[in-house]
Order: C-alpha cells, then sequence, then structure tokens
C-alpha cells in the first residue's frame, strides 16, 4: 500500500534561483545637461520613467543593429506608408 507522505521535493520541483540577466542591475549613465534635459522632457511627454525611456531606447538600438546586420533599413513613414525619413545610427 503506498504511504501518504508526500514525497520529497526534487531538484524540478525546487524554488529555482534567477538566473544572471534575470536580476535587475543598476546603471548609472553621465549625460550632458543637455541630453539629461532631453531625457526628462521624453518623460514628461510620454508618462514614462526615465528607466522605461533607457529600457525603450536599447530595445529600439537593438533592433537597428540586428536588422543594419542583415543589410535592411529603418524608415519612418507617412501614416500611408509613404517614406519620409531614414534613420541611421552611426558605426552600423
Amino acid at each position: 500500500m503506498p504511504s501518504s507522505a508526500a514525497a520529497p521535493a526534487s531538484s524540478e520541483n525546487a524554488p529555482q534561483k534567477p538566473r544572471g540577466h534575470l536580476v535587475p542591475r543598476r546603471l548609472n549613465l553621465n549625460l550632458s545637461p543637455q541630453a539629461y534635459a532631453d531625457a526628462v522632457d521624453l518623460s514628461e511627454q510620454t508618462s514614462r520613467s526615465l528607466t522605461e525611456l533607457v529600457r525603450l531606447g536599447l530595445g529600439l538600438v537593438k533592433i537597428a543593429v540586428e536588422e543594419s546586420r542583415k543589410k535592411n533599413k529603418l524608415i519612418v513613414t507617412t501614416e500611408d506608408g509613404r517614406p519620409i525619413k531614414e534613420l541611421v545610427l552611426p558605426g552600423l
């Protein structure tokens, strides 16, 4: 007859420690007064924190790098799809 005692927790069921890349890390930035003022203005205009803006910016740069490696371009278009501006990041 099987025992009613619970089986010992296996490593599969044990709580997992967060991996290094999932643990939030602190980042200090040095910005010119103008860059800081621009960041604060964007924060107010978008109702996002400075942290959110940095994360968003990194995500956009990641897309730009990936697409540049594929020889694609980043284009700003009008609502109907007419290209009006190409976004070029220096060094990519």
